[in-house]
């Protein structure tokens, strides 16, 4: 078995991936095989589970081949009493379908608000839940990425190949004979940047896209952010909520090997410029990673029907909010069922406003008169930065409190630093 495999001409090694037999803070694995099965209304899979309010066609371990012969393995959710062929909702990632996948909520302190009988435990991680979406006329797909789980093959983590994975699997599902031939894509944090990764390699089924908080450039915005390398976070992500039978791409050797920007790191800096399908994006004030590439993503991408969404709480939360699914509905009407209802009208950019002692209130971007952009001055004797050009010269010595990072002479800065808009 190979060692390595080539990204950008480089030879990037790889890794045994945790098996799936290894239950560490993992649901207990299930190993799927070939079934098509209907849940009835009122199914539960656990008692404190959320209950079917419709019966649903659970067709499971459905092999897809991709273009150089892997095959990875999907799970469809849709609707059972209807002859009306219906959208397809992708949800791709490495987090396991039918129950398998990372403890997180349960590891979490008050599992961020999203109660257990909030969802019905058919849900893939970070993604919408089928018992809430197929009664809205929509059926949901779970992706086992190539090197995830059972599905044949090595992982990649991100980059050009997941995005090419990506449309092979819009255009199979597009061809199933349930599916009105329209696809989109849904969900948090790797499942959003496999949407931005997919939509830059334009599959003509994949109609418009709904990446709700993930980042576009894992070397910037995750790997080495600020230019210092965050290897035990990288070996940690990996560690932990990733399973599978092949080897994975090892992004912690690529870092400690070559922190620098190269052709590698440049494979997971996704292009939105060449997106043109409409997106609704979403960032929130509470995610570290998710924000700048989300924004820097929204306004790069050429499409012109693009909306933004900035909420106040927490995204996994935010994704199981009535609220939240009503407004995602109505963007996937108009671009999947081509229902007119108005959703263009919808404010291009909504930022919510976060006020003292009172509930967040939502509003346009354009309606914050109240706010404005002032330079600020940086100056390491006057901390915090003001206005005024300090009197004294900065000085010169810096220390760097990270584990991978030492104390360092840097040469000398201009002193005024002017702030740059967000959005």
């Amino acid at each position: 078995m190979a060692d390595h495999i080539e990204i950008a001409g480089l030879k990037v090694p790889l890794i045994d991936t945790v098996r799936p037999e290894d239950q560490t803070d993992m649901f207990p694995y299930v190993k799927q095989t070939r079934k098509t099965e209907v849940l009835p209304k009122g199914w539960q899979k656990a008692s404190n589970k959320r209950p079917l309010s419709a019966p649903i066609v659970y067709d499971q371990h459905i092999p897809v081949t991709l273009r150089d012969g892997v095959k990875i393995y999907v799970d469809v959710l849709r609707p059972h009493e209807t002859q009306e062929k219906v959208p397809a909702l992708l949800a791709i990632s490495p987090y396991g379908n039918g129950g398998n996948g990372f403890k997180i909520y349960e590891n979490t302190p008050f599992r961020v608000g999203v109660a257990e009988e909030k969802t019905s435990g058919l849900e893939k991680f970070e993604s919408v839940d089928p018992a809430e979406w197929i009664p809205r006329g929509y059926a949901i797909v779970n992706v086992d990425v190539r090197g995830s789980w059972d599905s044949e093959g090595n992982l990649y983590i991100e980059g050009s190949q997941p995005g090419i994975d990506g449309y092979d699997v819009c255009e199979f599902i597009a061809a199933q004979d349930w599916c009105n031939g329209s696809v989109s894509m849904q969900g948090n944090s790797w499942l959003a940047t496999t949407q931005w990764t997919t939509a830059v390699q334009k599959p003509p089924s994949l109609k418009c896209i709904a990446p709700w908080e993930g980042f576009t450039d894992k070397y910037r915005e995750v790997c080495c952010r600020g230019g210092i390398p965050n290897k035990p976070f990288v070996s940690f992500i990996f560690n932990k909520t990733i399973r599978g039978r092949q080897k994975r791409e090892d992004v912690a050797a690529m870092l400690e090997k070559d922190h620098l920007m190269n052709p590698y790191w440049a494979d997971k800096n996704i292009d939105t410029t060449k997106i043109e399908i409409p997106i609704y994006a979403l960032a929130s004030y509470s995610s570290a990673i998710h924000g700048f590439g989300t924004v820097k993503s929204f306004r790069n991408a050429a499409s012109t029907k693009k909306w933004l969404r900035i909420h106040p709480t927490q995204e996994w939360y935010d994704l199981y909010t009535p609220e939240a699914n009503n407004d995602l509905q109505k963007f996937f009407d108009r671009y999947l069922k081509n229902i007119d209802n108005d959703w263009e009208k919808t404010t291009p950019v909504r930022v919510s406003v976060l006020r003292y002692n009172q509930v967040s209130k939502q509003q346009p971007l354009r309606d914050l008169t109240h706010s404005y952009s002032r330079p600020y001055r940086t100056h390491s004797s006057t901390c915090p930065s003001r206005n005024t050009r300090p009197r004294k010269p900065p000085t010169r010595r810096f220390t760097f409190l990270h584990p991978t990072a030492s104390p360092r002479r840097l040469p000398p800065r201009p002193a005024v630093h002017p702030t740059s808009p967000t959005i």
